[in-house]
């Protein structure tokens, strides 16, 4: 039997001295060191009055590799949805559907309704209780689709983590910056934002200003987002580029540091397409036509 040499780890003692103990704090230790495991993607938020440039940023982040939720669009094509489109046609009735559009289903004319829930807090709640669960389910569904695609299989190259941006004007009110490592908020002064909802949405600075009530305050969102850029009108986005190049730099620290063997740049993968199937993975049914009577009688048992 090989001789323990004479040091002085001893036997061991359940208070943690000796060899035995030794061992167990070196164990104890690198469980307590552990790092929390983490997605290998980045989702960053922006926010900001209308009007501000969100949109704008949200392309020129795309143009660096990152996948782009327009949560607006998310929530558009989800009122043309079976159970959204017809949760909200009992809540507001039949006037807020367009016409028909020759296969006897109709979709939910969006000026119908925003005319009503911007004009009564209560009737916007509604909407908002009946659409958001249904487009966050959608967020959450596509930042999980969208880290197992790019998880590495063992042994395989380690990318550099994607950029998820997540555009969404009621991003705190709706309570999606949990979803977020990071808010921006894009700031530009009034007068351009009322220049620019006037030319992009025909909007009057009194039609901006009944919308924006219904959101936080401007400067709340600002205290509340981890990064500000400046957004003033201007003839070309230069200084909107090297705001968007920090961003990216502060989302991608990998890129600072040079490979140590040069490889051949490849285009950023796009999965724009799992927003899509998202959506019609929620609902992919159409809204189904009513029918005048009523359910056929069940077959008599035998």
């Amino acid at each position: 039997m090989k001789r323990l040499r004479d040091t002085n780890y001893g036997t061991g003692s359940p208070s943690g001295e000796g060899h035995g103990g030794r061992r167990l704090e070196k164990r104890t230790d690198r469980r307590r060191n552990r790092k929390a495991p983490t997605r290998p993607i980045r989702v960053l938020g922006i926010v900001g009055g209308m009007g501000s440039g969100k949109s704008r940023v949200a392309q020129l982040l795309a143009k660096r590799g990152a996948t782009v939720i327009d949560a607006d669009s998310v929530g558009h094509a989800l009122l043309d949805q079976g159970p959204v489109q017809e949760t909200l046609v009992r809540k507001f009735g039949t006037d807020i559907l367009g016409p028909d559009l020759g296969d006897g289903t109709r979709q939910i004319d969006r000026r119908a309704l925003g005319a009503i829930v911007f004009a009564n807090d209560d009737a916007r709640k509604a909407l908002e209780e009946s659409l958001h669960p249904r487009m966050r389910t959608t967020f959450e569904r596509v930042i999980s689709r969208l880290s197992r695609q790019v998880s590495p299989k063992p042994g395989a190259l380690r990318l550099p983590p994607p950029i998820v941006v997540l555009d969404a004007a009621v991003l705190y009110e709706a309570g999606w910056n949990d979803l977020c490592d990071m808010v921006v908020f894009v700031d530009a002064p009034r007068k351009d934002r009322i220049k620019r909802v006037k030319l992009q949405r025909d909007w009057t600075p009194d039609e901006m200003d009944r919308r924006e009530v219904a959101q936080w305050p401007l400067e709340l969102k600002k205290n509340q987002s981890q990064i500000v850029i400046k957004n003033p009108d201007s003839e070309d986005d230069v200084a909107l580029e090297k705001e968007v190049d920090r961003i990216w730099a502060r989302l991608n620290p990998s890129t600072k540091a040079a490979p140590a063997v040069p490889r051949p740049k490849t285009a950023a993968p796009d999965y724009s397409h799992l927003i899509e199937d998202e959506i019609e993975e929620l609902s992919p049914e159409r809204p189904k036509q009513r029918r005048s009577g009523g359910r056929p009688p069940r077959p008599p048992q035998k």
